[in-house]
């Protein structure tokens, strides 16, 4: 009984030190392939498990929707088609994505949870999973029977469109635990020539609109946190012209262009629940970078990485948990990406407080075991 008060007691003493979002320093971590030389990592949950695909050995193109768990490697595996591919994880460990069937003749939205469970589309023979919250409502895009993507929600295994439902291309990218939806519509009918997307939340019926920069004629919003805080990226109409990381308050709707690593685009990716945003940017020198946007500043992931990282250059971040655990792919000197954690280094202060806070838990017991 001794030996369990204790460990409980020390569970609390470090459950009580609030974790920083943004460490001053990461440990890298290589996720490793399926024996190639190419994986991504899409995904991570509060547990650290990271959902993502790899390329097949041979590298010859098909991806198989990967889990990393403690450590890890599985290969999820198809409905019986060539490829799959994994985008989305909650702490329940459900997994959401997309896996071609027998033949390849479709391509369906699915869960693992852990077995593979197809999801219904809109009536045609396409869709994925993109999103999914906590009480494992999924959203994504959907073909119809006139194959027309429509961006989707699937609860309780149940297929609803979310529209608009007028000829227009929409899809869903990501989702709270408030339900809140967040993706983009295209202004205008599919036709001969497919729209440009807008960034658009659906907080009803009906999509809302959310605001451009001034300087912008699309875009899409790729996640949004359960504040109500949508990340995502804009463009202009020229594409020499870039595109912008951008972050927009649901509340508001209105934007807030975030800079660039020198370069001439940049995008957000993932959101958690302090507001850090990752993604990734161009760099003055013309390569990509992953990127960190916490407490008002811009950073370069690559100068956050300890010696563990030491050969390989972070070139996107795709998801960061509330643990501050980052997610993405990075290359190495060989030329191979493969999927990366990142897991924050406690800081110097952090270790102090959990050495200062000790004496009090043992004195607690004793006193305890006294009374």
């Amino acid at each position: 009984m001794k030996k369990h008060a204790l460990g409980a007691a020390l569970m609390a003493l470090l459950t009580a030190v609030p974790v920083a979002a943004a460490a001053s320093f990461y440990s890298f971590l290589d996720l490793g392939t399926l024996g190639a030389s190419f994986s991504n990592a899409l995904a991570v949950n509060s547990s650290g498990q990271v959902a993502g695909y790899s390329w097949l050995p041979g590298d010859s193109g098909p991806t198989h929707a990967v889990v990393w768990s403690s450590g890890t490697l599985t290969d999820l595996g198809t409905l019986g088609g060539t490829s799959s591919s994994a985008g989305a994880i909650n702490d329940a460990g459900v997994i959401g994505g997309v896996s071609a069937t027998s033949g390849d003749a479709t391509s369906l939205p699915i869960l693992w949870k852990p077995g593979a469970m197809p999801l219904p589309t809109l009536g045609g023979n396409v869709g994925a999973v993109i999103g999914l919250n906590a009480a494992g409502t999924a959203v994504g895009v959907s073909h119809t029977a006139s194959s027309i993507y429509v961006a989707t929600k699937w609860s309780a295994g149940t297929a609803t469109a979310l529209g608009p439902l007028d000829g227009r291309e929409s899809v869903a990218m990501g989702v709270n635990s408030q339900g809140q939806v967040v993706g983009a519509v295209a202004d205008r009918p599919f036709n001969s020539t497919p729209g440009t997307l807008q960034p658009v939340a659906w907080l009803g019926a009906s999509p809302s609109w959310l605001a451009l920069p001034s300087f912008a004629t699309g875009g899409y919003a790729a996640a949004v946190n359960d504040s109500g805080l949508a990340v995502g990226y804009t463009h202009t109409a020229n594409p020499s012209d870039g595109e912008s990381a951008v972050i927009w308050s649901l509340t508001t709707l209105q934007p807030i262009v975030l800079p660039r690593l020198g370069g001439t685009y940049a995008r957000a990716t993932g959101v958690n629940s302090f507001g850090d945003v990752v993604g990734y940017s161009a760099t003055a020198s013309g390569e990509q970078h992953a990127f960190l946007w916490s407490s008002g500043a811009l950073i370069d992931v690559n100068g956050l990485v300890d010696q563990s990282g030491s050969g390989w250059t972070l070139q996107a971040a795709n998801a960061i948990n509330d643990r501050g655990q980052i997610v993405g792919f990075a290359m190495n000197a060989l030329g191979q990406q493969h999927a990366f954690l990142l897991s924050p280094v406690p800081e110097p202060a952090e270790m102090l407080l959990l050495l200062l806070g000790l004496p009090v838990v043992l004195l607690r017991l004793t006193t305890t075991r006294q009374q």
